[in-house]
């Protein structure tokens, strides 16, 4: 403590050297001052990091070394102070860094050593942590170092590869995985085939061997594909497999069987039977001789001709007196064109020429009589009874069998076979070009038998 004391209370006269990595920078004049025991050392370090930074303090005093240390602050600034006169020099040392420069050497007495500052640069790492295989690891210098790739089957836990157990990480262990690569938690298998719908290229849910993109009936097997409208829609799936547009007017009825395709009628009403719906049909035809309703002057008879004889607007076969073929001089009366049907006479007569069926002469018009089993002339069943002009005898007891007989008809036996207003005349059959004595219903003036 004596010495201590005696060192603090000498003046003497230095000259101060600044060295710096060993060398003198600065050379001051002498100065004459007392060794105080407050002497201090501070500085600042800049640069990569200013925080945390050892700062070793290595001094020799009186031939004796030693150090301390200090930390630089959140600012980079460090001191020591109380220092004792002697040679010193300041290094500041921190992993992974260096510093520029690398030491300064001071010497006190000197009320100057201030503003001892360093620069600090960081170095990078370039190699991981020994162990680690994946990812990537800080470098130390706000940087990254890459580690590595794992395999496929593996994962990279904590920058090392560990085998991976999930790999598509959806919950489902690889082992049981319908796509192990592909991120499917609900493992959906629509075609059951144990590859998940996620991973499937070929989505087959009716197994016939036709993926669902391109399959034209998506759960129905159909292997041949087979499409005879070629709608796209399969045969073995379409409601309506010869109908391209598929029942087009929605009336439950598919086109190839609909007769009026694109006009919704649920009844498929056809009044003229020609294949054509009345809802469509243009032109209702219910006779079928090529005439349309609207215009046919017998619309409910075959009359291809539309013969008028006496020019009233009703056709030859459907009118009770057409004005022909009732006797001589009167043209023949235009013939249907398709049987009418059985007892047609009865229920719309009298008939004109060539019309049947007829039962007996008063449902045939005036100047025709119902001959029997003549059907076949007509294109009809043989058993046809038909209304035409008397041109031959109609035959023995003729009237007794169809008759009341109209006048000129016979033959008859007595006058009850005849209609009103008639006598059986006896033996005239020659008036007609019959055999003589043919008997034959006629008018009989007030004179006559």
């Amino acid at each position: 403590m004596k010495i201590k004391k005696l060192m603090t209370t000498v003046f003497l006269t230095f000259a101060m050297l600044l060295l710096v990595n060993g060398q003198p920078i600065i050379k001051g004049p002498t100065w004459s001052f007392a060794a105080l025991e407050d002497e201090k050392v501070e500085g600042i370090v800049s640069g990569d990091v200013q925080e945390g930074v050892s700062i070793r303090l290595t001094k020799v005093v009186y031939g004796e070394t030693s150090s301390e240390f200090t930390e630089t602050d959140a600012n980079g600034y460090f001191k020591f102070s109380d220092l004792l006169n002697g040679n010193y020099t300041v290094t500041p040392e921190k992993n992974g860094y260096i510093f520029s420069p690398k030491s300064i050497s001071i010497i006190i007495p000197n009320n100057a050593a201030k503003n001892i500052d360093f620069s600090a640069t960081c170095i990078p790492a370039t190699e991981c942590t020994e162990g680690f295989n994946c990812g990537t690891e800080d470098d130390g210098c706000d940087g990254t170092i890459d580690c590595g790739t794992c395999e496929a089957d593996e994962i990279c836990t904590d920058n090392i590869c560990l085998p991976n157990l999930d790999i598509d990480s959806d919950g489902v262990p690889n082992d049981v995985d319908n796509c192990p690569n592909t991120f499917n938690p609900d493992q959906e298998d629509a075609d059951n085939d144990d590859l998940g719908d996620a991973c499937d290229d070929c989505l087959d849910v009716d197994d016939d061997g036709v993926c669902d993109d391109i399959d034209n009936c998506i759960g129905t097997p159909n292997p041949g594909q087979e499409d005879a409208d070629n709608d796209t829609l399969g045969d073995v799936c379409d409601d309506c497999p010869n109908d391209f547009n598929n029942d087009a007017d929605s009336d439950g009825l598919c086109g190839d069987i609909d007769n009026c395709p694109n006009i919704s009628n649920f009844g498929q009403e056809d009044t003229d039977n020609d294949g054509i719906g009345d809802a469509c049909d243009d032109c209702l035809d219910v006779d079928n001789d090529g005439v349309c309703d609207d215009v046919d002057n017998c619309p409910g008879n075959c009359n291809t001709q539309q013969l008028d004889a006496d020019g009233d607007g009703m056709g030859d076969v459907c009118d009770s007196d057409p004005g022909c073929g009732g006797g001589y001089g009167q043209p023949e009366c235009e013939k249907p064109c398709a049987y009418p049907g059985n007892n047609y006479c009865r229920d719309n007569g009298p008939c004109t020429e060539g019309i049947g069926d007829c039962d007996k002469d008063l449902e045939c018009a005036s100047g025709l009589i119902c001959v029997q089993d003549v059907g076949t002339d007509y294109g009809w069943p043989l058993n046809v009874d038909v209304c035409e002009q008397v041109d031959e005898y109609p035959g023995d007891n003729y009237c007794a069998l169809y008759g009341p007989c109209k006048e000129g008809i016979g033959d008859c036996d007595e006058d009850s076979q005849c209609a009103s207003g008639l006598k059986c005349v006896n033996d005239v059959g020659a008036d007609y070009g019959w055999p003589s004595n043919v008997d034959v219903c006629e008018q009989v003036s007030c004179g006559g038998l």
